[in-house]
């Protein structure tokens, strides 16, 4: 009971998203590995989610979001609506 609650308790949902969802990691990244992230974006494929996986080679857990900036920034001029 315990090891399931655990589980359950820090598992990534692959479904339930009500738009695209974006995996921006770092190929340096010893905090949370590739592979976990790699392994997270196939789960969201299987389940139909939407997903877009971009992997920065050089960027670590601390420098991804200034090293991902133009694809973030691409990525949410395309799924945010745009006012006025």
């Amino acid at each position: 009971m315990v090891k399931r609650s655990l589980r359950d308790y820090l598992s990534v949902p692959t479904t339930g998203y009500r738009g695209p969802v974006v995996l921006l990691q770092g190929g340096a990244d010893t905090i949370q590995p590739v592979p976990t992230t790699v392994l997270l974006h196939q789960q969201l494929q299987a389940a139909g989610t939407a997903d877009q996986l971009v992997l920065v080679a050089p960027a670590t857990h601390f420098t991804i979001l200034r090293s991902a900036d133009p694809e973030a920034e691409a990525f949410l001029a395309r799924v945010l609506p745009t006012v006025g």
